[in-house]
């Protein structure tokens, strides 16, 4: 498992999903040893806070006994100099409390902060470095929620609770420190209502997190219904299943709700109790300190500057059951940034991996397997060679495992046996960002990032000059239809390309690939969203990007396949056939079949995923 903070263990197998309903005592020291070493570049302010919080503490603790001196000895004696002089200092210890809570507030809040600033980058940083496979299990809505709002709440919890939570303590043991002073034998009486505190706080703490992991989990889950609303909207609506998403996302939205109101409700149960607990022994220390009081054992200063003492230690208790409550909502919330932070990386580079240089082209699978689950295979035993220059056209049935088999040669995914060779060098021992860097990859579905034009298209090289941007849109026959824009290369695409149709958008992506200047190309579904006029176009700009390059194309219509070189024709996840078009017509197997299933659809005007689906019937 990787970890952020080193040395500490993770929090969970990453076989078994982390329960957050049952985090226990030692989960939640991890998590803030987790925390605290973010906190390391910063521990000088934490520390000045601290000692400010201390003074603070002083500071607002000795106003009290000023009241005492003010009873016994002031007024009993009517020393007007030293009343002069005691309201002074009164006055001077609330300017000094002033400054000391101005002072541990923000050195608290600037470690605090900066902290969690660090570890929502690392966070994001540690998501770039997942494999793909991570991705394909997590909804996006759910990884979302973790980075965005749970790390809100650690922040409230890590900067804000534990920021008074300090303070407080403080104030606490100042107060308890001049109450042992003042009598000891109060001050022990004063805590008998303690155990009772205590196991109210457990108790429903316990409750609370259980309710509060039960609401994030929830509130995630309708973060993930909202994004694939959002993205599924044209085919909500073409099934006329508005009504269908409406009671999914209310069903959710009530689960959250009731998980929200139950730990509002635990909550305010837990406030007042800790409250009366805290009345009763206040109630027993007025009524004994008053006995002694009566007895000439003690003051009337020494009693109210008592229970001044005992009301300030109270407050921090009554405080510290809603901060409590605070702490364990921000457990879990941690909780879930730390238990994605504890997933894998993509498959690191072994020791000594090379960098791939001055690339040729010729790619080897020899005997290559795949599995994403152990025992079950999806590819079995591919070997083919495909040379320099050469396109190799990819198809079969849906399912056949024509992209997962495309997908092993940039290491999308580990293969599970077997070899893939780029110009008889072993992938697996090629650095993988030098491995990439060769191999150009142009999508079915076109991903653009919200920008400009020209950023999308220079994305991967952002210094580009712009007639370089310029002579690759050209080349992807981009370039017309850019220029028509209004701001041209400057226009804003907006998120996934919004504002541009498939056929733009498309373009746009292959430019983007042009720019690389990969020597390996794989074209997955390249041409699906352009209209035949504009795949014409395209197909001749491609035929010239693809000249001494080694292009994998996965494609069904007719004018991609003619083109091809080689066809390998796959079929549950094995070569079922190999050979030029001429060849493997004549050969009258599942590819013929195949190519005249397109054939129709394409006189009848069908779709080129419907292929499969008629061969397979």
């Amino acid at each position: 498992m990787i970890n952020t903070a080193e040395g500490y263990p993770p929090l969970k197998d990453e076989k078994a999903p982390l329960d957050t309903s049952k985090l226990t005592t030692k989960d939640m020291v991890v998590i803030t040893r987790r925390f605290l070493a973010y906190m390391k570049p910063y521990l000088g302010s934490f520390v000045s806070g601290c000692i400010c919080a201390l003074l603070y503490g002083a500071a607002a603790g000795a106003q009290p006994y000023f009241i005492k001196i003010l009873m016994d000895d002031v007024l009993r004696n009517q020393d007007n100099e030293r009343l002069r002089w005691l309201l002074g200092a009164i006055f001077l210890s609330a300017v000094l409390k002033g400054i000391f809570m101005y002072a541990q507030g923000y050195l608290l809040s600037f470690a605090g902060q900066s902290a969690v600033r660090r570890l929502r980058d690392d966070v994001y940083s540690h998501l770039q470095s997942l494999s793909i496979s991570f991705f394909e299990r997590w909804q996006a809505g759910q990884i979302m929620y973790r980075v965005i709002t749970d790390i809100n709440l650690m922040t409230d919890t890590f900067t804000n609770s534990i920021m008074v939570l300090i303070s407080d303590v403080m104030v606490f043991f100042f107060a308890v420190g001049m109450m042992i002073y003042l009598d000891w034998r109060l001050t022990l009486l004063a805590f008998v209502a303690s155990p009772a505190i205590g196991f109210v706080m457990s108790k429903f703490g316990g409750l609370i997190q259980k309710q509060v992991s039960k609401m994030q989990n929830r509130i995630s889950d309708l973060n993930s219904i909202m994004q694939e609303n959002i993205n599924g909207i044209k085919v909500i609506k073409a099934f006329c299943a508005e009504d269908h998403e409406r009671r999914r996302f209310a069903d959710i939205n009530h689960q959250a709700f009731t998980a929200v109101m139950k730990s509002i409700q635990f909550r305010l149960t837990q406030t007042p109790l800790v409250d009366i607990f805290g009345t009763v022994g206040m109630l027993v220390l007025i009524g004994f300190g008053s006995y002694l009081v009566t007895m000439g054992a003690f003051t009337i200063g020494d009693l109210l500057a008592f229970v001044a003492y005992m009301l300030i230690a109270t407050s921090p208790v009554n405080r510290f059951s809603g901060i409590y409550a605070d702490i364990r909502k921000g457990m879990v919330s941690a909780a879930r940034v730390y238990e994605l932070m504890d997933f894998d990386r993509e498959e690191p580079d072994d020791p000594g991996s090379k960098e791939l240089e001055q690339v040729r082209g010729k790619v080897e699978f020899d005997n290559v397997r795949f599995e994403y689950k152990s025992g079950e295979p999806v590819i079995q035993g591919v070997t083919f060679t495909a040379s320099p220059g050469e396109m190799i056209a990819v198809v079969g049935p849906n399912g056949a495992g024509k992209t997962t088999l495309l997908n092993l040669l940039p290491r999308f995914y580990p293969i599970s046996g077997g070899k893939i060779l780029i110009d008889n060098e072993d992938i697996n021992k090629i650095r993988i960002d030098s491995l990439r860097k060769h191999i150009g990859l142009v999508l079915q579905e076109t991903i653009l990032f919200s920008g400009t034009i020209r950023e999308n298209i220079a994305y991967a090289c952002p210094d580009t000059p712009q007639e370089k941007i310029e002579e690759a849109a050209r080349i992807a026959n981009a370039h017309n239809f850019i220029t028509s824009l209004p701001r041209g290369y400057d226009t804003a695409v907006g998120e996934g390309g919004v504002g541009l149709s498939g056929g733009q958008r498309q373009r746009i992506s292959i430019a983007r690939t042009i720019l690389r200047q990969p020597e390996i190309l794989i074209l997955d579904e390249a041409t699906s969203s352009l209209d035949q006029e504009s795949e014409a176009q395209l197909q001749e700009a491609l035929e010239r990007l693809m000249k001494d390059r080694t292009t994998f194309v996965i494609a069904h219509r007719l004018s991609t396949i003619n083109r091809a070189d080689r066809i390998l024709v796959l079929e549950n996840g094995t070569v079922a056939e190999t050979g030029t078009h001429d060849e493997l017509m004549a050969r009258n197997g599942l590819y013929r079949r195949l190519y005249e299933a397109q054939a129709t659809l394409e006189e009848e005007g069908g779709t080129v995923t419907s292929t499969a689906e008629k061969v397979n019937e």
